[in-house]
């Protein structure tokens, strides 16, 4: 589900299914534009649904947005300001707030996406 929804939001899929390991993977080298902020906001706002899933299911939705904005992508700095401008960030780390006082263990999972913004 969580891959459907990021490949409504963004140019090119990042999210792969590998056969051989046969898990969902990140496309390391994806070069994805983000073209609907808003679908990318209203999957951040169900957190509570990807809370109720496996703990791979959340960290792969952080890594996704993470693969957005990583210092290699070409198109960084148009993906953060399309994120900044939505308020996705602010929203972001509130979410992040909240599962902190709720499961103090979960910053384990935010702290790598939020160093890509260095």
């Amino acid at each position: 589900m969580l891959q459907v929804l990021l490949d409504a939001c963004v140019t090119t899929p990042l999210i792969l299914y590998d056969h051989v390991m046969q898990s969902y993977v990140l496309d390391g080298d994806t070069e994805s534009l983000i073209r609907d902020v808003h679908v990318i906001i209203d999957i951040i706002f169900v957190w509570t649904v990807w809370n109720k899933a496996d703990d791979d299911v959340w960290l792969l939705g952080f890594k996704a947005i993470e693969f957005l904005i990583r210092k290699a992508h070409h198109q960084r700095d148009f993906n953060i300001s399309v994120l900044l401008t939505a308020g996705a960030v602010e929203k972001l780390f509130n979410i992040c707030l909240v599962r902190i006082f709720m499961m103090p263990l979960c910053i384990v999972f935010i702290m790598p996406s939020c160093m890509a913004f260095k």
